[in-house]
């Protein structure tokens, strides 16, 4: 599907989105397009001696038709103009102490219909006032400080801004609570430009309080956006097109001249030297990396036609170290008092939200993919919800797999598919209701994803043969069940003493989770120790101490973390999750740093390819006959002969 965009008769662009991935997006109005389209008829014929104002779309290329019903005269552009201003007038939607203009589409980064934009807001600003300037009619200025209140109001509240760490306030260019949060660079500088225009043109000292208020937050974010030798596009890392670039300098040179900070300068300075650099040597610039924005419901509007972004993602680094980073993503019942979904898994507290949006954004910050096991069993009562964290995690382009803890399964469940109650645990099952389990919750994934499933980890570790041969029979490739720590402590009848993946009989790889064998021989006592974050509070979450032990060895060229949706979280005296505050998601951050630096990160599509192109290879073949070994009824064994004592 290819964007286009038209103008009507009476002067209004609309859109053209087409079909996307199945979704019918079809002919939509674009909120920013008709705004900038009336600033456009403005610049061409009634500023005067007014510097023109500056838009993001380059008006020479769009619409398609623009030499079909482009004004050649000054009668017929006011007519088009106000046509514009009068089309956002008739769509601000009201709401209580404040307004908006809404988008009733879905947008790049997981943003769902409904979205609001401070670029659009700031924009459609900018026209308002002037439709006043040329005719004098109040209706023109009587929503402006319900507009400006948005500004005011948090994006989880439906208003526009976030907060950063120092305390300042952040416009948001794609504003929706649920989505990848991306701090767009060129919407946040284009809302502070707006905001400057309308404070002095309409002498609302509200606007230019905003605009001080906005400055700020840029100038505190402005480093974070500085590739080395190029501008980013989004907070995430994402490398802006050359045009993006360009937007980005000329913003910072408008910005240098309006807001105090010092900043503005020295970036508009720094990047325009990096496009120099460019120029120079004749390079375009590097190519912008694998983003949510590939996998998203759709793609930027802005970015189409200017960069194809693959989504086909093959790993050609030379590190020849890889790790996976695997989320297990549960709600069980225990774990939460209520709201399972919403505080074990969106990490959502009256107190602050640590969960899988955050662990996505800084994932994002290093150009990484996370691996989502999700588990639709122990929140079987909340499906609908978990429904809702597999789409975003899919529209956030995550790679999403399938943990099961049928533990937790009513009674009724079985009953009503033929099955008995009891054995409750995955390492009791025989193969039909292994296959049964397996097949109906990845179905209950596949069928959000429109993917088929790549990898399979039991709950709690709990498998045994016929789970492995219930992978085979289904068409999963991938077990990632191996841990001598759960063998130790009775949760699966075998697994290897190895890191390294391997094959077991009837062709499935195992992708063991990385582990260390901890031994004290002066107390008589030894362990297997998972690589997990955090690792515990006895002697704080240091990134190091987590890496460390694993990385140092000859055999660490290839590592599994094991994380949960609720890792950045903590217990209270009731074993409940809660939030406390942001120390594991600085420490996650910190982690994730060190590991992009040493390693690549890759998902399960990009190890199955490494596999087949011999770059990770499976140590040794199993038989499953070694796991055909039956737990005990609580899902308890005794433990094989070299086993002993090490608990």
């Amino acid at each position: 599907m290819t964007f286009q965009m038209y103008v009507d008769a009476d002067g209004v662009p609309y859109s053209d989105y087409g079909n996307y991935h199945g979704v019918n997006i079809g002919r939509q109005r674009s909120i920013l397009a008709v705004a900038e389209r009336g600033l456009w008829y403005w610049n061409q014929f009634f500023r005067g001696a007014s510097p023109p104002v500056f838009l993001s779309y380059d008006w020479t290329r769009w619409p398609r038709n623009r030499d079909e019903f482009k004004p050649h005269d000054e009668s017929v552009a006011k007519r088009m103009f106000f046509n514009c201003a009068d089309w956002l007038l008739g769509n601000i939607q009201s709401c209580e102490g404040y307004c908006v203009w809404a988008y009733p589409y879905p947008f790049s980064y997981g943003t769902k219909a409904g979205w609001r934009s401070a670029h659009t807001q700031a924009v459609g600003l900018q026209l308002l006032v002037r439709a006043f300037e040329i005719s004098g009619e109040h209706k023109y200025l009587a929503p402006l400080h319900g507009l400006l209140a948005a500004f005011k109001l948090d994006v989880r509240d439906g208003g526009l801004c976030t907060s950063t760490e120092a305390g300042n306030i952040w416009f948001e260019k794609m504003a929706d609570k649920d989505n990848l949060q991306p701090k767009v660079l060129n919407g946040m500088l284009f809302a502070l430009i707006g905001l400057w225009d309308v404070g002095e043109r309409a002498k609302c000292d509200e606007a230019t309080a905003l605009a001080e208020l906005g400055s700020r937050a840029a100038a505190e974010y402005l480093p974070r956006f500085d590739l080395g030798d190029w501008s980013a596009y989004d907070i995430h890392g994402k490398r802006a097109s050359p045009h993006y670039h360009a937007v980005h300098v000329k913003q910072l040179e408008l910005l240098s001249a309006f807001a105090p900070q010092d900043e503005f300068a020295v970036y508009r300075d720094r990047f325009t030297k990096y496009a120099q650099l460019v120029k120079t040597n004749n390079k375009r610039p590097a190519a912008a990396p694998l983003h949510v924005l590939a996998s998203s419901p759709l793609r930027c509007e802005e970015e189409r036609g200017k960069q194809a972004v693959s989504t086909v993602n093959r790993v050609t680094s030379q590190k020849d170290r890889f790790v996976m980073l695997t989320v297990d993503t549960e709600a069980l019942p225990k774990r939460a008092e209520h709201d399972h979904v919403k505080r074990l898994i969106w990490g959502q507290h009256d107190r602050g939200t640590a969960g899988i949006r955050e662990m996505c954004a800084v994932a994002s910050e290093f150009n990484a993919k996370l691996t989502f096991f999700v588990d639709a069993c122990g929140a079987y009562d909340y499906l609908d919800e978990v429904s809702e964290v597999v789409r975003w995690l899919d529209a956030a382009g995550q790679d999403i797999q399938l943990h099961a803890h049928p533990e937790y399964l009513p009674e009724q469940f079985w009953k009503a598919h033929g099955f008995k109650y009891r054995p409750r645990f995955l390492n009791q099952y025989g193969a039909d209701r292994a296959i049964f389990t397996i097949k109906h919750f990845g179905k209950f994934i596949s069928d959000l994803t429109g993917k088929p499933l790549r990898a399979f980890r039991a709950g709690s570790f709990r498998w045994n043969a016929d789970t492995i041969r219930a992978l085979a029979e289904v068409g999963i490739p991938l077990s990632f069940n191996n841990s001598m720590r759960a063998m130790a402590d009775g949760q699966c009848v075998y697994s290897e003493p190895t890191n390294r993946p391997y094959l077991w009989s009837n062709g499935v790889v195992e992708v063991p989770v990385t582990e260390r064998h901890v031994a004290l021989p002066f107390i008589g006592k030894s362990w297997w120790q998972k690589f997990q974050f955090p690792v515990g509070d006895i002697l704080g979450n240091r990134p190091w101490r987590v890496l460390r032990p694993y990385a140092s060895g000859e055999n660490a060229s290839f590592l599994v973390l094991l994380l949960h949706s609720w890792s950045l979280l903590y217990w209270d005296e009731n074993g409940y999750a809660e939030y406390r505050d942001d120390r594991r998601l600085e420490d996650f951050r910190k982690l994730m740093k060190k590991l992009a630096k040493d390693y690549d990160i890759i998902t399960t599509a990009d190890f199955l390819d490494l596999h087949a192109r011999g770059k990770i290879k499976a140590t040794h073949t199993v038989d499953l006959v070694q796991a055909d070994v039956k737990p005990g009824p609580l899902g308890k064994k005794s433990l094989p002969p070299g086993m002993r004592g090490l608990r």
